[in-house]
C-alpha cells in the first residue's frame, strides 16, 4: 500500500467566483489486480503497457487504486507533480528481489502479450495461486510470482539448447562483425 498526501491548496471556484481553500487529503493506494480489474471493466481496454492512455484514464486508475472511501472525488484534480511521480514510482517498483536472466544471444523477436486482469486471473487459477490472498498484493509482485510458478512447473521450457562450439563461434563472429561495422573499427 502507498499513502499519498495531497497538500492543502487554493483553487478558483467559477460558480462562486472566488478562491477557495482545498483541505489536505490522504490517499491510500494499492496497485493490485483488483484495481486493474475495476479499471478495465470500466474502460474496456487493457492498462498494462498501454502507451495510448489519456491523462484522465490514468487519473481514473489512481481512483481505482484508492482503498479509503472517504475521499472527495474532486481531490484527484489537485494531485501535484510530486504526488504523480511518487505514484508512478510505486507502480513501477518490482516489489521483489527476483529477477530473470535473458539470453543475450537470442535475437528472435519477443512476442508481447497483452496482459489483462482476466489473463492474470487465468494464470493464477491454472497455477493454483490463491486469488483471495494475492489479488490485493502489489501487481508487479503478483506477475513475478506467476512467472516464477510457471517456470518452476516447466523447468525444461526455457533451458538453453546445447549449441555446438562451431555454431557458437559463428554467432559470436557475426555479433563482432556487426559491432565493428557499427563503430567503424577493425577490432
Amino acid at each position: 500500500m502507498k499513502t499519498i498526501v495531497i497538500p492543502e491548496g487554493e483553487a478558483y471556484n467559477e460558480k462562486l467566483n472566488k478562491f477557495i481553500t482545498i483541505p489536505s487529503v490522504t490517499l491510500k493506494l494499492e496497485h493490485s489486480l483488483l484495481s486493474l480489474q475495476k479499471w478495465e471493466s470500466k474502460h474496456h481496454k487493457y492498462f498494462i503497457d498501454n502507451k495510448d492512455l489519456t491523462e484522465e484514464e490514468i487519473l481514473d486508475y489512481i481512483r481505482c487504486m484508492t482503498i479509503n472511501s472517504d475521499v472527495d472525488p474532486n481531490a484527484y484534480d489537485y494531485l501535484t507533480k510530486e504526488n504523480i511521480k511518487e505514484i508512478v514510482n510505486y507502480m513501477e517498483d518490482p516489489m521483489t528481489a527476483t529477477w530473470f536472466r535473458e539470453d543475450p544471444l537470442d535475437n528472435r523477436p519477443k512476442k508481447k502479450e497483452i496482459l489483462t486482469a482476466e489473463v492474470i486471473y487465468s494464470s493464477m487459477i491454472s497455477l493454483g495461486i490463491p486469488i483471495d490472498i494475492f489479488e490485493k498484493r502489489h501487481l508487479n509482485h503478483l506477475i513475478t510470482l506467476i512467472r516464477v510458478c510457471g517456470e518452476m512447473q516447466n523447468p525444461d521450457k526455457d533451458k538453453k539448447k546445447k549449441v555446438n562450439t562451431k555454431e557458437l563461434a559463428m554467432r559470436y563472429s557475426e555479433i563482432n562483425k556487426a559491432r565493428k561495422a557499427k563503430l567503424g573499427t577493425k577490432g
